[in-house]
């Protein structure tokens, strides 16, 4: 006779919810700051607070349930002599400010007026790291703290220029019909400053840019720009089928590849005139139908702290027809981005004897290396490979012995680090991991038929971010070899994107939403649906059987009828997930 009893060993990660003390002005929190550097704070706000060449101004309320409670509050703590600080955080500094208690009318509110020069001493246009801010009832209680953003207005390079012609919202929308899909480059020091771009259909010619330096939170504050005419004046003859492809902002350039060609900006430190002008890249042989199938590839770094030996590298892949010498689809370059070499040779040890198609290349700065997954699609094997990266030249003896996956790997797409760390991901139909900068790999995540076909990352919280074909959305954090369904996109445009406190938008034409779910609020509504419910319908029981381990008893009755008795069993999507009570 068949025991009753189903049991499964998982990973005991924590059996209580844990709860951060921080809040973020978003959603349903009943206490927390609301605080502005520019006029006064609306309710339910982000921090985001903007340092420009004057001194800082900053305006706090403290919100509670209604405004009653608040004004009750606010005497309380007036009474007891208490009033907010502000922490001012980088990688490198920090500060502490203290506000005065001021009236206004029959409101109060804290207000602090903070010199520039007590921020920064520096005024170079320079790529700078976005501040973080602390909020707090009186420094060192840690009570109601608050967390948002400062941004240094004054010194961002890409905020320095007019990208082209300023659209009005009645222009933009007009745009919206003609839109296949979406692309997002962000800022490496500064999250919050973002672009976005219109990838058109055929029946428009054109390319619009969106620029948000509050990290696309409102649509409104989102600045769009025509650059059709900026690009058409470097082309020697009349052309069309306009679009944007895709783009990198990096620390101090951006780069722009079209269905016309690849464009490169100056450096965006040194801004001789108002409007920002683009140079063409020439690549011999390559047309339109070569560039509608190119895709941009870079390693996310901050130079905010910038050694002089650090500088950005920007790779272009071309998608070319197999009769075409596949040593020259693939070519990379280092700022100021005007001579790109191909970034791979038919001699290369390791590889020679195969004919692989380059599906991405990286350069790790960290370790002057060259990172490339390559694809053989005669045997259909992909390759992790790693070769030595010294005066701007590839070496062609490998660092490591070439990686090669296994035969289930069978649709990679794409390779990238996690931004300020040393995670190397590779993604397709299934997810790799490795920690060694390419030596080797760990399997993560096998979606069999299913393909992640795009990836996105916040440094901040850690957060990885894997979008699929179907549309499902997983997450995972930087190094860890778990992750979690968290839902679905439904729309048939649209792309992510992770601001500077690490909360993730979802960005469709005419519509930015935030999703706070993740982070701090069970009870906010997911941008991406419901997540897939995992829970057991049956009693289960717990046995620990070491420290870190424990099993689960699930009581299956003797007459379980078989469709449902798979709801009192453990699978793999279990493995190493929390359980709620």
């Amino acid at each position: 006779m068949e025991s009753p009893l189903a049991y499964g060993i998982i990973s005991l990660l924590s059996m209580f919810e844990i709860s951060s003390e921080i809040l973020y002005n978003k959603g349903n929190m009943e206490k927390h700051f609301a605080c502005s550097s520019k006029g006064f704070p609306r309710k339910d706000e982000i921090i985001k607070l903007y340092l420009s060449s004057e001194s800082l101004k900053v305006q706090c309320f403290f919100q509670s349930e209604n405004e009653l409670a608040s004004k009750r509050m606010l005497s309380v703590f007036t009474s007891g002599g208490l009033a907010p600080s502000l922490e001012i955080i980088n990688s490198t500094d920090n500060g502490i400010f203290h506000f005065n208690l001021t009236s206004f009318g029959d409101r109060v509110f804290w207000l602090i007026d903070i010199p520039r020069e007590n921020i920064t001493k520096n005024t170079d246009i320079a790529a700078v790291e976005e501040w973080l801010v602390r909020i707090t009832l009186h420094h060192g209680l840690n009570i109601y703290a608050t967390e948002g953003t400062l941004l240094d207005t004054a010194r961002e390079p890409i905020l320095q220029w007019t990208l082209g012609v300023v659209m009005p919202e009645s222009e933009v929308s007009k745009l919206y019909a003609h839109v296949i899909d979406l692309k997002v480059t962000k800022c490496p020091c500064a999250n919050d400053v973002a672009l976005l771009g219109f990838i058109l259909n055929t029946t428009l010619d054109g390319v619009y840019i969106g620029l948000s330096f509050s990290g696309f939170w409102h649509y409104s504050d989102t600045t769009w720009y025509n650059l059709t005419e900026t690009i058409y004046s470097q082309l020697r003859e009349e052309h069309t089928g306009l679009s944007v492809v895709d783009m990198v902002l990096t620390n101090h350039f951006l780069v722009i590849l079209t269905t016309l060609g690849l464009f490169v900006s100056g450096d965006l430190r040194y801004p001789s005139t108002q409007d920002l002008m683009l140079s063409r890249q020439d690549f011999c042989g390559f047309e339109r139908v070569d560039y509608i199938k190119g895709k941009l590839w870079n390693n996310e770094r901050c130079f905010a702290n910038r050694e002089h030996f650090e500088v950005d590298y920007v790779s272009i892949i071309f998608d070319r027809n197999r009769t075409l010498s596949e040593a020259s689809s693939c070519f990379y370059s280092k700022e100021p981005f005007l001579q790109w070499s191909p970034c791979l040779h038919y001699n290369s040890k390791g590889v020679k004897n195969i004919p692989p198609s380059v599906i991405t290349f990286l350069v790790d700065q960290e370790h002057g290396t060259g990172v490339y997954l390559l694809f053989n699609q005669i045997q259909k094997i992909a390759t992790a490979f790693v070769c030595i990266l010294k005066n701007n030249r590839l070496s062609e003896l490998p660092k490591f012995p070439p990686f090669q996956f296994p035969s289930s790997f069978s649709s990679p797409v794409g390779m990238v680090f996690h931004p300020r760390s040393h995670f190397l991901y590779a993604y397709g139909n299934q997810v790799w991991l490795s920690v060694d900068g390419g030596n080797t790999f760990e399997l993560i995540a096998d979606f069999h038929d299913d393909i992640i076909k795009n990836t996105y990352h916040s440094f901040y919280t850690s957060d990885i971010t894997f979008v699929s074909e179907s549309g499902k959305v997983y997450l995972t954090k930087a190094g860890l070899e778990r992750y979690s369904e968290i839902g679905n996109v439904a729309d048939k445009i649209f792309t992510l994107y992770y601001d500077h406190l690490g909360f993730i938008h979802k960005i469709t034409p005419g519509r930015f939403e935030a999703d706070r779910s993740l982070a701090t609020s069970r009870n906010s509504k997911s941008i991406f649906g419901q997540a897939p419910d995992m829970g057991f319908e049956t009693a289960l029981a717990p046995q620990y059987i070491t420290l870190t381990e424990i099993i689960f008893f699930a009581y299956v009755p003797e007459n379980e009828p078989q469709e449902t008795i798979y709801t009192k069993k453990f699978n793999n999507i279990h493995h190493g997930k929390v359980i709620h009570s």
